[in-house]
């Protein structure tokens, strides 16, 4: 939900924070896309920490 929110009013201004990130049912290449949005966006290089939570319920890709 965050991502959707970048370029609006309704980004929060989150300077010097703590980031908490985490997601379910989302395939990693979508979660490595969400990421580096937030990279461009500036906003990791301006937490004082970011934390990774839980990743899970992806269903696995069909090779």
């Amino acid at each position: 939900m965050l991502i959707s929110l970048i370029g609006t009013p309704w980004m929060p201004t989150i300077d010097k924070g703590i980031l908490v990130l985490e997601d379910v049912n989302e395939h990693p290449f979508r979660v490595e896309r969400m990421l580096l949005q937030l990279e461009y966006a500036g906003i990791l290089n301006r937490q004082s920490a970011i934390v990774l939570g839980s990743f899970s319920g992806a269903a696995p890709q069909r090779v």
